[in-house]
């Protein structure tokens, strides 16, 4: 989990997006850099960077669809690659009038695991300072960091968790209005280990959350269809639990459910993602600060559980979900 855009698409942007001047105000008509209102508006909604090409054809439809209903646009990646991908939102954002959101982790090895720095220096001065000359109002560092780094590397995240305070308050000294968040995988958080992952149900981690308390909130992933084969089977609870775990604002930076794929009994359907659409994702705006769906258009980048995850297909064919997403939030 945890989207990313192409290369194709970051050398594309990084030629003609518009240059931004440092503190520049962002969309939505306030400047981070003074007391910034997200806090008590309306949720922002939207989606990650994924454009049904990566040419400036695809990226003219893509943000023309974002026109229709949505608030903001996010860009997740690793850290080093925030000068390029962190900076091509958020200039586009001065351009297509969206909220500019930006989510690091760490970049990953050849057996899938996530590397940290061996010294943190660089790294929290590279985010500082690029936050510095561009103010967004969101910053997630982490990302999925229960199932990335607890899970599979304990001393990592516990490298993390000492890292992260110093990196919140380099941010905070160089953008005040600037939020820093962990990300964590809402699923494996609660012990949901089956469906698609293929395990065990096991004991809910919700104590890590505790290890954060100089957030300014908490991150979530969520993929609720890949442990459960209708949104009708999803808890009444199983949103409204966090309230339980944490008083900090809560965002949402990955959200989905799959129309198809070839997932066996995990397989979605356009109804299914529709009724997703409708039922959950109304109740995610009312309990937090923002809902950031993970696809527009379909994507190649995942793997097949991800692969129809889209409002629209790679073809630009509407959903269902995306008239549902329309009536809710356009």
């Amino acid at each position: 989990m945890g989207v990313r855009p192409a290369l194709a698409l970051v050398l594309l942007l990084t030629a003609c997006a518009p240059t931004a001047e440092p503190g520049s105000a962002v969309s939505a008509g306030y400047d981070v850099a003074d007391t910034p209102n997200w806090k008590t508006s309306t949720p922002f909604v939207g989606f990650s960077l994924s454009p049904p090409t990566y040419d400036e054809a695809g990226l003219d439809v893509f943000f023309s669809r974002v026109a229709e209903g949505a608030d903001l646009v996010a860009w997740v990646g690793a850290w080093e690659e925030i000068a390029q991908g962190g900076t091509l939102v958020y200039d586009l954002s001065l351009q297509h009038d969206y909220v500019p959101v930006v989510v690091t982790g760490f970049p990953t090895d050849a057996n899938e695991l996530r590397v940290v720095p061996d010294d943190p220096g660089d790294m929290v001065e590279e985010l500082s300072s690029w936050v510095g000359s561009h103010p967004v109002p969101f910053l997630g560092f982490g990302v999925e960091v229960n199932s990335f780094l607890h899970d599979k590397a304990p001393s990592d995240f516990e490298w993390y968790v000492d890292v992260f305070p110093l990196l919140a308050n380099a941010v905070h000294e160089a953008s005040p209005g600037t939020s820093v968040f962990p990300v964590f995988q809402l699923e494996y958080l609660k012990g949901e280990r089956g469906g698609v992952f293929g395990g065990e149900r096991s004991a809910p981690e919700w104590e890590l959350i505790d290890r954060f308390p100089d957030a300014d909130a908490i991150g979530f992933t969520t993929y609720p269809g890949l442990i459960y084969r209708s949104p009708t089977g999803i808890p009444t609870d199983y949103y409204t639990e966090i309230g339980q775990h944490t008083d900090l604002p809560v965002v949402f930076t990955e959200v989905g459910w799959q129309a198809g794929g070839e997932l066996g009994e995990w397989s979605g359907t356009p109804a299914g993602q529709s009724d997703f659409v409708s039922g959950s994702v109304p109740e995610l705006a009312a309990m937090s600060e923002m809902v950031i769906w993970s696809f527009l258009f379909d994507q190649a980048a995942g793997g097949p559980a991800f692969a129809t995850m889209g409002l629209l297909d790679a073809d630009g064919q509407a959903r269902p979900a995306w008239g549902t997403w329309l009536e809710i939030f356009g």
